[in-house]
């Protein structure tokens, strides 16, 4: 995690370069109206998908309670019968709760690549409220929710279902993880706004959790990391890809707070994770002016 740097008395000190700022990024605004056809298909897809599974988990369940019942009152216990339908009925509501977030999620994946974001936004709404049912789920749900409001400029909002995420989850290594490109989006989200103090919060929020998972996979400390192989080497270059802009975005903030030593060193950062980086379209702007502002606070 990004610390603040502090000297004596636990005061910032910051060194005044002329009152330089360096211009907030700036955002491009998803500015296209719904495809409103592709909004009605993914309506159809949840519902298709919704009665499915409803069907499939029924006649599921159907015949482990009659297996069940069928083991119980059959003149003599059938433990077969009665093991198999207490497994069945174990399993249904296993694969209920994923059958019904995959109803989601098929849904909204169909949503966001074809631009209905009215769709998009709605279900993901829809499933949030269920994050009890599927928790993984809702995390997915939620930061696809938060970026599609992000990308539409709707900051206020997606503030708002942010802060909600975090005081719900916010304790949960796993979800913040999860959550990680939910929090450093929320961080450019008040970094546009002007709002540095809380762009910084966010995106600390978001730096802390991409370590830690970068931490893991390549120390293999879950069973997942372990099982990556070929796709874990791609995955950590994602992970300091998010990191690099992670870094470079709270470096500005605190160089227009005039924390120039902080500032300092989180271009460094954001340049160590650049060159660790694979190619991505902001790469060569993030290089350029990190190594730019890093000359400038030469002395700093």
């Amino acid at each position: 995690m990004a610390k603040t740097t502090k000297f004596g008395g636990g005061k910032v000190r910051t060194k005044n370069l002329g009152g330089a700022k360096v211009k907030r990024p700036e955002l491009r605004l998803d500015v296209a109206p719904t495809n409103e056809a592709a909004d009605k298909t993914a309506q159809l897809i949840y519902i298709g998908l919704s009665v499915f599974s409803v069907v499939l988990i029924g006649l599921l369940l159907w015949w482990a309670i009659s297996s069940l019942v069928g083991g119980i009152t059959g003149g003599h216990l059938a433990w077969g019968a009665i093991i198999g339908g207490a497994v069945g009925i174990g399993a249904c509501i296993f694969f209920g709760r994923t059958l019904a977030w995959l109803s989601y999620f098929g849904a909204i994946m169909y949503s966001m690549k074809t631009h209905a974001w009215v769709s998009q936004e709605r279900l993901c709404r829809s499933a949030l409220k269920k994050w009890r049912i599927f928790p993984g789920g809702a995390a997915t749900a939620a930061l696809m929710l938060v970026q599609s409001l992000v990308s539409r400029g709707q900051f206020d909002d997606a503030i708002a279902i942010g802060e909600e995420q975090y005081k719900l989850h916010g304790n949960d290594p796993k979800f913040n993880e999860s959550f990680a490109p939910m929090y450093t989006a929320l961080g450019m989200a008040f970094q546009v706004k002007g709002e540095l103090k809380e762009s910084i919060t966010w995106t600390d929020r978001g730096i802390q959790a991409l370590e830690r998972a970068l931490s893991q996979l390549l120390e293999k400390k879950t069973w997942q990391a372990k099982m990556a192989g070929v796709q874990g080497i791609e995955w950590a270059k994602q992970l300091r890809m998010q990191l690099c802009i992670a870094h470079f975005n709270n470096a500005t903030s605190y160089f227009n707070q005039q924390n120039y030593r902080q500032a300092k060193q989180l271009y460094k950062e954001a340049l160590d994770y650049a060159n660790l980086a694979p190619d991505f379209p902001e790469k060569g702007d993030v290089v350029r002016v990190s190594r730019e502002q890093l000359s400038r606070l030469k002395h700093t």
